[in-house]
């Protein structure tokens, strides 16, 4: 498989395993094919000394809660634009489920409200927005049909609008087959001050 890798050294490339066992998957290889995107693992699944992002590094990163968790973005042709759109593939197990072989509510929001926050954070390695620290002002999710589990969902986040220290990000949870899922909007702040390192 011909995998777009990150040229930013702060973002690592999906390992092989991860890549086989995606790309058994055709709507996923697809994705991952495509040379117009950079695929890479979220930094938040990597374990930091300062304890932030135990949710995805440890919590969620199981083989029976989100196995895999790959990002996709294209670069924008103009390197000074923020980058639109991040994509994401997500593998999840039976330890996310509410309801027998559907995944909790409650997580399903965690999982747009990551994706959405994963979009800042590549645009921030990217430098093409502020430097500091974004929080979630609201996220409005709105449910459209089950996501079951255990299963590969795409999860696509576009920011809206860029206003000062406002991002307005909206977010889907699709199925292989493009049905919507589940739907969110969101505000993001960002910090006056950035918290912990950038």
């Amino acid at each position: 498989m011909e995998v777009k890798r990150p040229r930013n050294p702060e973002l690592q490339a999906p390992d092989s395993r991860t890549l086989a066992d995606l790309s058994k998957i055709p709507w996923c290889a697809e994705l991952l094919n495509d040379q117009n995107l950079t695929a890479y693992i979220s930094p938040s699944r990597r374990v930091k000394p300062d304890g932030a992002d135990k949710l995805f590094n440890s919590t969620l990163n199981t083989p029976t809660t989100i196995a895999q968790y790959v990002a996709l973005y294209q670069q924008p042709q103009n390197q000074d634009e923020p980058i639109a759109e991040l994509k994401a593939i997500l593998t999840l197990g039976s330890d996310v489920n509410g309801f027998p072989n559907v995944c909790h509510g409650g997580i399903v929001a965690t999982l747009l409200d990551e994706v959405m926050g994963e979009l800042i954070n590549v645009n921030l390695k990217h430098r093409t927005i502020k430097r500091t620290s974004y929080m979630t002002g609201y996220l409005n999710t709105s449910y459209k049909g089950k996501v079951a589990t255990p299963g590969t969902y795409l999860v696509v986040a576009r920011l809206s609008k860029v206003d000062g220290r406002k991002l307005f990000i909206s977010a889907t949870v699709e199925d292989g087959k493009g049905n919507v899922l589940t739907k969110g909007e969101a505000l993001f702040i960002g910090l006056r001050e950035p918290i912990g390192r950038l």
